[in-house]
């Protein structure tokens, strides 16, 4: 009987652990750059973009050194993308940069076009692995801490139980 309780529980940990990597790496949460190879150099635009159960939060870091916040995302449906990123609020500034990204998201990649001020540039995001993991942990963290709060509880009920049961 131990043995078929301790197999459930390695399937269902399994189970749990493929179905989370599925969902890391199906959603349009991560990170984002122009990557070229043959220059060893940092991305000169980086997308961070995190979804969250009510909406998608985001950056966008520029060569310049401009980090811009996403302000909107309303009219992005499925895997089109129409986001707004503008400079935060905090940073007092004479004027606010707005910029546009206009894309579609496919295989991990982001055909895009931004636009400023009547200038656009149109470029290829591929998103970073490594980055998008750490990403989508660090957003997640709390989350998961509950997670494995409330499983480890059930673990010591179950224990007690055994206990119990042995005791008989």
């Amino acid at each position: 009987m131990r043995l078929y309780g301790n197999m459930v529980l390695c399937l269902a940990v399994i189970f749990f652990s493929l179905f989370g990597i599925n969902w890391i790496l199906s959603d349009i949460s991560g990170v984002y750059v122009v990557s070229n190879p043959k220059v060893r150099m940092r991305s000169p635009v980086i997308l961070s973009l995190v979804r969250s159960p009510t909406r998608l939060e985001g950056e966008l870091s520029l060569s310049a050194g401009e980090r811009l916040i996403l302000t909107d995302s309303s009219k992005t449906k499925g895997e089109q993308l129409h986001l707004t990123f503008s400079t935060p609020d905090s940073e007092n500034r004479d004027s606010k940069l707005i910029v546009n990204l206009d894309g579609n998201l496919k295989d991990e990649k982001i055909d895009a076009v931004l636009s400023s001020g009547g200038r656009s540039l149109k470029l290829q995001l591929d998103r970073d692995g490594s980055a998008s993991v750490m990403k989508i942990m660090q957003s997640q963290l709390y989350p998961i801490a509950i997670a494995l709060a409330l499983g480890g509880g059930v673990m010591m009920v179950f224990r007690q139980m055994r206990m119990k049961n042995r005791d008989r």
